[in-house]
Formats: structure tokens, sequence, C-alpha cells
């Protein structure tokens, strides 16, 4: 499971060396203001180094659960070349989509035919198209990947959240400020 506080935490712990350093720095009566100014401003570029490695491997993490939660969920079971006509028509199918009662509608028949293309194409809309009746149905169905489904759900629209999301947004880059 994903989460992302272990990185922010790690982001505070920088933040809090950082902040000892320079007190101790200020503090210390062995150096010239000109080299305090230059040995604070070392430590702030080093840390602000730091933090950018720190937000780009959470980046990298969370699109790597996302990767492995999609293709557990949403991916071909295998590439059965006899199963490919099955995996056309679920996709011809689930383009026409137009509703999320429309993906419901056809995901409770293909739920009901265990049509496993189907069901997989269609979830995949579900998520593409942030549709939670789409989600919630199918876990209704299959219990067994409702942690899977949730997770990938939270990962997925705090994406979504990140590039429209303002207050989202700030709350991320806050994280990762010095």
């Amino acid at each position: 499971m994903f989460d992302s506080n272990t990185f922010r935490d790690e982001a505070e712990q920088a933040r809090g060396e950082y902040r000892q350093t320079s007190q101790s720095i200020e503090a210390s009566a062995d150096y010239t203001v000109d080299a305090k100014q230059r040995m604070i401003a070392e430590a702030r570029e080093a840390t602000e180094r730091k933090l950018a490695d720190i937000r780009v491997r959470e980046d990298r993490a969370r699109e790597d659960r996302i990767s492995v939660l999609r293709r557990r969920l949403v991916g071909r079971p295998s590439v059965d070349t006899s199963n490919e006509i099955s995996w056309r028509d679920a996709a011809d199918r689930v383009a026409s989509l137009e509703t999320e009662e429309q993906a419901i509608t056809l995901l409770n028949q293909a739920l009901d035919n265990s049509d496993g293309p189907l069901i997989r194409t269609i979830l995949r809309a579900g998520y593409d198209r942030a549709w939670a009746g789409v989600i919630n149905t199918y876990t209704a169905a299959k219990s067994y990947d409702y942690d899977d489904a949730e997770e990938l759900w939270s990962l997925v629209t705090h994406n979504a959240q990140n590039g429209d999301d303002i207050k989202a947004k700030l709350f991320r880059d806050l994280a990762y400020a010095l």
C-alpha cells in the first residue's frame, strides 16, 4: 500500500536538520557574518535538493503503485490470442458509453455473464473517467478486490486533485518547501 506520509516525514526531517544546522551556524562565534551567510546558503541549497529528490521519489513510488494496481485490476491477465476478439469487442462497447449509468448497467451484465475482458475494460473506464459508481458496483460484486480497487481510486483521484484542486496543490507544495 502506498503511503505518502513516509515521504512527508522524510521531508520534515530534512527541514528539521536544516533548521538545526542554520541555528548552530548562527550561534557559533567561530565564523564571520559573511561565512555564516555562505554556510547557511549552502545548507539551504543542499536541503532544497534533498527535498526535490524526496518529492521525485514520492511521485515515482505513487506512479509505480498505480501501475501495479492497474495491471492487477484492469490489465489483461494473459496474452492469449484466442481472447483478442473479446478484448476488442469489449473496448468497442465501452468506447460507446456516454454515462456512468450506462457503464454500471453494462458492468452488471458483464458480471452476471462472467465476461472478464468486458469487466476489466469497464473498470478501466471507471477509473479513467472518475466514475465512482462503476468502482463501487465492481467492489460490491468482487469484494476480494476491494482493498486494491479503493487504493487505486484514492491514488488516481489524488493525482487528479493535484492538477485541479488548488488547496491540494498548495498542501503538496508546502510539504516539500523549505
